[in-house]
């Protein structure tokens, strides 16, 4: 019967872990002890492998498992980009904003010098009109030359007939609006491939930075795995914000930065 005597029925990727504990380690579990690992996995969640290591690799195994972009931030710190970061009078400069309507609203500003991007400016608030931001951002020490704003930044509110980024056009800034991605992954890899060349302002930037590094993907307690799509959190609307400027920075130099090859990869398995 196997593990449905237990009332444990394995997907196909727990059962490829069985598989391979015992052809490269050569550790055969019962059914009953796979069962047990299946149950409990669901309530242990990300934290399994490190509170019941199957094998010494598992037991020291990072923690960071089901957070997007862990790896690319512990670079960056490893390689110093986490620093005192000044404007600079000769880049230009943008802004990028994750919108909520009664929710946080969170904004990225970055400067593009050569191939490096400059992260110097980081904003969250929650439960705010367009205007506070409106007039955080101008009243920035430097001059952001376009603010990239998500697609719901069109959407039309029902009093008013405006929308969002009519308000920043009436307050005299350029706007560029993104088109809307169908797959969220495409933000995330233009990100995952983009953050190699991020540098972060750490004051400044403080916060953000605690939310991209915190941006996990959403956990499966039936299936006892990770979903491939972004669990909803406080570090959520940081992290899109930072997305969005990244598929702006992409889509506005034709994948510059990255090879020819995995730019076509990324718009023929996302877009």
């Amino acid at each position: 019967m196997g593990t449905e005597q237990y009332g444990v029925i394995l997907t196909k990727e727990q059962k490829k872990y069985f598989d391979s504990l015992e052809k490269e380690y050569n550790i055969i579990l019962t059914d009953g002890q796979k069962a047990w690992y299946v149950k409990k996995s669901h309530t242990q969640g990300d934290y399994m492998k490190r509170e019941y290591p199957s094998t010494a690799e598992e037991a020291f195994e990072s923690s960071n498992e089901g957070f997007y972009f862990a790896k690319q931030m512990s670079q960056a710190r490893q390689e110093h980009r986490i620093c005192h970061l000044p404007p600079s009078e000769h880049a230009k400069t943008y802004s990028a904003a994750d919108i909520g309507i009664g929710d946080n609203c969170a904004i990225w500003v970055y400067q593009l010098a050569g191939k490096e991007i400059h992260l110097i400016d980081y904003y969250e608030s929650v439960d705010e009109p367009s205007s506070h931001y409106i007039k955080w951002l101008k009243t920035r020490p430097y001059v952001i030359d376009k603010h990239i704003l998500p697609h719901d930044a069109k959407a039309r509110e029902k009093g008013s007939g405006k929308c969002y980024a009519d308000y920043f056009i009436e307050a005299g800034l350029k706007v560029d609006v993104l088109a809307r991605d169908q797959n969220e992954m495409f933000g995330i890899e233009c990100l995952r491939n983009t953050l190699n060349r991020m540098f972060f302002d750490q004051a400044k930037c403080a916060v953000g930075i605690k939310a991209v590094e915190a941006f996990r993907k959403e956990w499966n307690d039936k299936m006892g795995c990770y979903r491939e799509k972004s669990m909803h959190n406080w570090a959520s609307h940081g992290t899109k914000a930072l997305i969005y400027a990244a598929e702006s920075i992409a889509k506005l130099t034709n994948g510059q930065g990255m090879s020819a090859e995995l730019w076509a990869q990324l718009r023929r398995e996302y877009l």
